[in-house]
């Protein structure tokens, strides 16, 4: 065997102050070419190193967005290309960082002055095509002090905040401020970078089960009904074609992706059904992990993929997380299916019907994306293959929570 080419393909943070990270690795075996994801995890501490301005290698081997293998003796990296990484090195920088923060009010957050001690970095998120999450975090008279950076890819116009400042207003007085939106403390457009408040502690992730449920359709009627414009749009071709680009992607890592591609005309089919395009505003992303709970408000996060369109977009990513969670139970989807019928009609009591049309398309890309994601996880493939045939019974429309 022989490793030509190793790259980070996503971070994100687990539990215990740990990271868990997916490698795309190229290598020769046999003769041939393949690409493949390597799962593992690591420290997500980052430190300041002396005067290289880099984070320090700890005992799990996370050095900044490196990694060290000692068994193989690999440097794996990002590309110092990516703006994101070199946003994060400020960050790392002592002579950096406090022009970085210098008259944003995250710096009064932080309670950070130029004499005081490095705040402490830790990587929430990373994705190579898209944005690295950053926690900072000081200690100021006993008491942690903690804000968010956001690196991006590319740099959000100020009309975009703007339109997040707008929205935090109107949900706060349509909900009865129940639900908020974290404020922008500060935004570097030069440096791609955003910093954001901390949500108030003490704070809980959305569960996947009783009043929860309801929170979470109440809170998305409120976000489908406002008012707020934006300049972007997500419709079903956006959809269709993100889902092509994750088959693309099995391709290139030589996986089985027969099924998945069967789905393709199904989801077309579904997608005829339809409709002309949806103009309720949208988050894109939404399920359980952008939602938290804290000292009885809701706070929506990751807004990045605000968007005009098809409110089942919202509906159908969710009904998806709900049938993931309980891929463990014995008897599987049963209880997700259960729980996706009483989320819906809490969804229906306040706004009426949906469109089922809309719903089957946009759940059967979930689900398939779903499938995709256990896959290069290198789940077995009967294992994957229950979400896809779930996609296809739910394209046909023999299943449906409705």
């Amino acid at each position: 065997m022989q490793l030509h080419d190793v790259s980070i393909h996503r971070i994100w943070a687990g539990g215990s102050g740990r990271v868990w990270f997916e490698l795309s690795l190229e290598l020769s075996l046999d003769g041939q070419k393949r690409r493949c994801l390597l799962q593992g995890g690591c420290s997500t501490d980052l430190k300041h190193r002396g005067d290289r301005n880099e984070p320090r290698l700890t005992e799990h081997g996370l050095m900044g967005l490196r990694i060290y293998d000692r068994a193989a003796g690999l440097w794996i990296c990002t590309p110092d290309r990516d703006p994101k990484v070199r946003a994060i090195k400020k960050l790392l920088s002592r002579n950096r960082i406090g022009a970085l923060l210098e008259g944003t009010r995250a710096a009064d957050d932080l309670k950070f002055e130029p004499s005081s001690s490095m705040p402490r970095v830790e990587i929430v998120a990373y994705r190579a095509s898209k944005r690295c999450v950053l926690r900072l975090t000081t200690t100021h008279e006993g008491k942690p002090n903690t804000i968010f950076a956001k690196a991006f890819k590319r740099a959000r116009r100020e009309d975009e905040l703007e339109v997040l400042r707008r929205l935090d207003d109107d949900l706060q007085g349509r909900g009865g401020g129940m639900v908020r939106i974290p404020p922008i403390t500060g935004h570097l457009p030069k440096d791609r970078l955003t910093f954001v408040t901390a949500v108030p502690q003490p704070c809980v992730r959305l569960r996947t089960s009783g009043d929860d449920l309801t929170l979470a359709a109440r809170l998305l009627s409120l976000l489908h009904s406002s008012t707020i414009t934006v300049s972007r749009t997500h419709g079903v071709d956006d959809e269709l074609a993100s889902l092509r680009r994750r088959m693309r992607e099995l391709q290139a890592l030589q996986l089985p992706y027969e099924l998945f591609e069967q789905l393709v005309p199904a989801i077309e089919a579904a997608m005829g059904c339809i409709g002309g395009p949806g103009h309720s505003l949208v988050h894109g992303a939404f399920h359980t992990a952008p939602v938290l709970k804290s000292r009885g408000q809701l706070w929506l996060l990751d807004l990045e993929t605000l968007a005009h369109g098809h409110a089942e977009v919202d509906l159908a990513k969710f009904v998806a997380r709900l049938l993931y969670s309980s891929k463990n139970d014995g008897s599987w989807l049963t209880p997700g299916w259960e729980k996706a019928q009483f989320f819906l009609g809490q969804y229906r009591a306040v706004e009426g019907q949906v469109n089922e049309a809309a719903i089957r398309f946009f759940l059967v890309c979930a689900m398939a994306k779903h499938g995709a994601s256990e896959l290069t996880k290198g789940r077995p493939q009967e294992h994957v293959d229950r979400y896809w045939r779930v996609a296809q019974e739910i394209a046909l429309g023999t299943r449906l929570p409705l």
